[in-house]
């Protein structure tokens, strides 16, 4: 399942469990200008909201692709992401360079939850 960023305002996605891993998308397909592209991923982190309560750990970020976007190829960032602890919630980040030079970072708030 793929999950994309309508707007460059965070968007709050469906939680997801602590067991689970699945790719998440930032979709830059309205970020970028007309033709541009992403030419490379600077990072993908995650920072939780709020302190983390004792025990609980962060979001494991693994392999980050670049990858079609709804407009077209070479536009969005998928990334799989596992991990987490129940009742916290994650800003996820991604920053990229445009084929034009641009920096341009996304985020996402991924809540984890008992499901």
């Amino acid at each position: 399942m793929s999950i994309f960023n309508e707007t460059p305002e965070m968007v709050l996605l469906t939680g997801k469990a602590p067991f689970t891993s699945r790719q998440y998308e930032h979709d830059f397909s309205n970020q970028l200008k007309a033709g541009d592209t992403i030419a490379a991923i600077d990072s993908v982190i995650s920072t939780p909201i709020g302190a983390l309560q004792p025990g609980q750990v962060n979001l494991t970020i693994g392999t980050q692709a670049v990858i079609a976007g709804k407009k077209g190829a070479a536009l969005a960032v998928g990334t799989v992401i596992s991990g987490g602890s129940i009742g916290a919630k994650y800003q996820v980040t991604a920053d990229i360079v445009s084929a034009n030079g641009d920096q341009v970072s996304l985020s996402f708030i991924l809540p984890v939850e008992n499901r």
